[in-house]
């Protein structure tokens, strides 16, 4: 597709074509992503192709991309918030999601153990963002900063859009006394939307 489209054109363009013909949605998302890297709702509509080829955990990850990304006071966040809520209660979905279900409740219990199941999660399953996400998040709980601080700025090279990346690694390093790239993060973050969600109780 031509540069000329703009953000919306390639939402619609895939959407009309979901479930009937995924393969060609989803090149057509992925383009658009390319061309259009902060714009909303391509990871929600990337949830919808995986969902409709039965991938659910595939579809939960992009799912809960957009909804961190975008923020659930927002259209794209709010339906992305509802389809991960829906995929959740079903009875017939995966494993994996079962799995990190389960993880998740140990995020704030016993950080190091979700941390470690985690990377068993991300070896198994391949480098899904939000699992990255999820397990710099355990891995900054149980104390372990170098490597939480390596996977968020790994997270921001790959979404340069993700505020909840700059803002987390921001929190860490001002854990750790590094208050001027922690301000630097955060005037980033801002610059990419100041009324983002995970903007609104930082100092």
């Amino acid at each position: 597709m031509h540069e000329k489209y703009d953000p919306g054109t390639y939402l619609v363009l895939a959407n009309v074509l979901i479930p009937r013909d995924c393969d060609t949605a989803e090149k057509i998302l992925r383009d658009g992503m390319k061309q259009f890297p902060s714009a909303a709702g391509f990871h929600l509509l990337l949830g919808h192709v995986h969902q409709s080829r039965g991938h659910h955990a595939e579809a939960f990850y992009e799912y809960q991309w957009e909804l961190l990304r975008t923020g659930a006071a927002r259209t794209e966040g709010a339906d992305a918030a509802r389809r991960c809520a829906e995929l959740v209660k079903k009875p017939s979905s995966s494993r994996e999601l079962a799995d990190l279900m389960t993880t998740v409740q140990e995020m704030q219990r016993n950080p190091q153990l979700a941390s470690e199941m985690l990377a068993e999660m991300i070896r198994k399953q391949g480098e899904h963002f939000i699992l990255q996400l999820y397990e710099a998040e355990a891995s900054q709980n149980a104390g372990n900063f170098i490597h939480a601080a390596d996977v968020y700025r790994a997270l921001i090279l790959r979404d340069p859009g993700f505020v909840p990346a700059y803002v987390q690694l921001s929190e860490l390093l001002r854990q750790k006394g590094d208050l001027q790239e922690a301000e630097q993060l955060l005037t980033k973050a801002r610059e990419i939307d100041d009324q983002h969600w995970r903007l609104q109780h930082v100092p």
